[in-house]
C-alpha cells in the first residue's frame, strides 16, 4: 500500500468510485498502514502551518505532541467512528462487514489529510471527505447511494441533535444556578 501511497491517494481525490472498487480486497492492515501515513502527513504540515503562525518552538511542540497523539487519536477515532457508522450501515442492509466500513471510514479521510491543514480550505476537505465516505460505503458494502448517504448522515444527526440538548441543558443548569445565587 505505501508503495502505492501517491497514486491512491491521487485516484481517491479523482477517481474515487474505480479506485474504490480496486481496494474492496485491499486488507485492513494496509488500510490502517495508509491512515497512519495520512496522520503523519496532516500532523506534519499542520506543525509548519503553526510554526509559521506562531513561532518555530511552537511548531516542533506541536509536531512531536501532535505526531503521537494524532496517531493514536486517529486510530481510536477511526474505529469508533466506523463501528458508529456501521451500525446504521448494517440495519440499513450493509452485509460486507465492518472491515469494509472501516475502510471506508480510512479512505474518506484524505480530503482532510490533504487540504485540514491549510486554513479555510480544511473545511471544503471536511465536505469533501463526507462526499467520500458516502462513496465509500456505497462501494465496499454493495449499498444504494441512498441508503449510503442515510447510513453517514444519520450518526452525524444523532450527535448534533444530543449536542444540542447537552447544551440546552448545561444552559438551564448555569442559568438557575445563577438565578439562585442572586
Amino acid at each position: 500500500m505505501l508503495e502505492n501511497f501517491v497514486e491512491t491517494t491521487k485516484e481517491l481525490l479523482l477517481n474515487p468510485v474505480e479506485k474504490l472498487k480496486a481496494l474492496r480486497d485491499e486488507r485492513l492492515e494496509d488500510a490502517f498502514v495508509y491512515l497512519i501515513a495520512l496522520i503523519v502527513i496532516l500532523s506534519v504540515l499542520s506543525a509548519v502551518v503553526t510554526a509559521l503562525m506562531g513561532g518555530l518552538a511552537l511548531g516542533i511542540v506541536a509536531l512531536v505532541f501532535g505526531l503521537v497523539g494524532s496517531i493514536i487519536g486517529g486510530i481510536i477515532g477511526t474505529i469508533i467512528g466506523a463501528v458508529i457508522v456501521h451500525i446504521f450501515v448494517y440495519i440499513l442492509g450493509g452485509r460486507n462487514g465492518i472491515g469494509q466500513t472501516v475502510k471506508a471510514v480510512i479512505y474518506a479521510f484524505v480530503p482532510v489529510a490533504i487540504l485540514g491543514w491549510i486554513p479555510l480550505l480544511g473545511i471544503i476537505g471536511l465536505i469533501w471527505s463526507f462526499v467520500l465516505q458516502i462513496l465509500a460505503v456505497r462501494e465496499l458494502q454493495d449499498m444504494s447511494t441512498a441508503r449510503a448517504a442515510i447510513a453517514v448522515i444519520l450518526p452525524l444527526v444523532i450527535l448534533i441533535v444530543l449536542a444540542v440538548l447537552v447544551l440546552m441543558f448545561l444552559l438551564v443548569v448555569v442559568g438557575t444556578t445563577y438565578v439562585a445565587t442572586m
